[in-house]
C-alpha cells in the first residue's frame, strides 16, 4: 500500500514531456510550436500511441497530455527514456566505454595451479582481486542500427566501427537475462549493458542522458567481450 501511495504522489508531480513523432522520432515539447498547439501538434504517446495533446500555454509548465487513463504515466517515462538512449546513439553515434576488469579466479592461468598454489594465490590476491584488462575508451562508429534481429535475438543497438559490430543494450526495467547472455557468447559479439533504472523519471533530461551516454561509464558494464575472453579467461 504505501509502494502504490508513493507512486500515485510521483505519478502526480511528473509531467509527459516528449512526443512521438509519425516517423518514430521523439521530440520535446518546448521543440514544438505554438501554432501547433493541441492536437495539431500529431504526436503520439511513446508508450500507447494514442494521440497527444500538446499544451503550450503562457502559464502552466508546457507538456504533453493525452486521455488514455490506462496508461500510466511513470510507464510512459520509461519506454521514453529507453527510446531517448537510443534515438541519442542513433544520432551521435558516440559512446564511452568502461574498463574492463577480471577476476585473477577467472583467468587461465588461475586455472592450471594446483589446488595448494591456487590457494596461496588467493591469499596474495586478496587486496587486488582484479585487474583491468581494458581500458575506458570512446568511440565514434560508423553506422548505428537499432532493433534488427540477429540470429533469434533483437539487440537494442547495433554499433558497426570500421566493419566490427558491438552490441548496446539499454536497461531501464528489464536487465540481459541469462538467455540472452548464453546467445551473445555464441554470437561471440562485445556486448554492453547501459543500466538507467536510477535515472530520474521526473524530468527525462535529453542533455544529461547524453552526458551518460558519451562521457560517464558508472552506468555501464560489460556483458561480453570475446577478444578479451579469448585471452584472459577460460
Amino acid at each position: 500500500i504505501c509502494n502504490n501511495t508513493q507512486n500515485q504522489k510521483q505519478s502526480s508531480n511528473i509531467k509527459l514531456q516528449y512526443g512521438l513523432r509519425d516517423d518514430g522520432t521523439l521530440v520535446f515539447i518546448d521543440d514544438v510550436p505554438k501554432e501547433n498547439n493541441g492536437l495539431k501538434c500529431n504526436f503520439v504517446c511513446p508508450k500507447c500511441k494514442t494521440p497527444l495533446i500538446a499544451r503550450l500555454g503562457d502559464i502552466k509548465r508546457h507538456h504533453f497530455a493525452h486521455g488514455n487513463n490506462d496508461c500510466n504515466i511513470l510507464s510512459i517515462q520509461e519506454t521514453t527514456l529507453h527510446l531517448l538512449a537510443k534515438q541519442i546513439i542513433k544520432e551521435n553515434k558516440t559512446v564511452k566505454f568502461p574498463r574492463y576488469n577480471i577476476e585473477f579466479s577467472q583467468t587461465k592461468v588461475y586455472s592450471t595451479l594446483r589446488e595448494e598454489d591456487r590457494n596461496r594465490v588467493e591469499i596474495d590476491y586478496s587486496r587486488c582481486p582484479t585487474f583491468e584488462a581494458k581500458e575506458e575508451q570512446k568511440l565514434v562508429f560508423d553506422e548505428i542500427h537499432l532493433e534488427q534481429r540477429i540470429d533469434d535475438i533483437i539487440p537494442d543497438v547495433i554499433a558497426i566501427k570500421n566493419s566490427s559490430k558491438c552490441l548496446i543494450e539499454i536497461a531501464v526495467t528489464h536487465f540481459t537475462d541469462d538467455y540472452k547472455k548464453a546467445k551473445l557468447k555464441e554470437l561471440n559479439l562485445p556486448t554492453l549493458e547501459l543500466a538507467l533504472s536510477d535515472f530520474p523519471r521526473e524530468n527525462i533530461s535529453k542533455d544529461e542522458l547524453i552526458k551518460i551516454i558519451e562521457e560517464d561509464t558508472r552506468r555501464k558494464k560489460w556483458v561480453l567481450n570475446p577478444n578479451v575472453h579469448k585471452k584472459y579467461l577460460n
